[in-house]
């Protein structure tokens, strides 16, 4: 507190011997640029929000809040796989993307190739999700979760077509 009273009593001081008072000056001309990105990912955002959540937004107006919570569940357990495998194809796809910018032809040859594998992959983990989910839901979460069968059977379907966006 002692040195933040000396250096305001410098300031005040300095001030007083030599006064230098300069208004800000403001320069919009280069913000256009920055201001139309800027618009675009938040248009980008605010997109993708409604993309991942119009369906939790339109059954929980329909539904009950038990079938929502249902639905909750069948959907967080089905997008274990998509989380954890997303931010790993994020890491390495934008980099490797970003290097070929400059060569259309051969992005659009990397991005088919990682579709692909992203298909070979997770179209059987999603299916197989999907049949073994009569038997796993009573097994893994109880009797109790029984509702949640159908919603897990349904909802992995889905899930391929979500994790094709990914590198997109």
């Amino acid at each position: 507190m002692q040195k933040f009273a000396i250096f305001g009593i410098f300031a005040i001081g300095f001030n007083i011997l030599s006064p230098f008072l300069h208004l800000p000056s403001f320069n919009f001309a280069g913000m256009s640029s920055i201001a139309s990105f800027g618009a675009k990912i938040i248009f980008q955002r605010i997109a993708w929000w409604l993309y991942s959540s119009i369906d939790q937004i339109l059954i929980g107006r329909i539904l009950s809040t038990a079938d929502l919570g249902i639905y909750f569940l069948a959907l967080h357990l089905s997008s274990i796989p998509r989380d954890k495998i997303a931010g790993i194809i994020n890491e390495v796809a934008y980099p490797a993307f970003s290097r070929l910018q400059a060569d259309g032809q051969e992005i659009k040859s990397y991005l088919a190739k990682g579709l692909s594998l992203i298909s070979l992959v997770f179209f059987p983990v999603f299916f197989g999700m999907s049949v073994v989910a009569a038997e796993a839901v009573p097994l893994i979460l109880g009797e109790t979760w029984r509702p949640a069968i159908i919603p897990m059977m349904l909802i992995p379907l889905t899930m391929p077509f979500r994790m094709l966006t990914t590198p997109i």
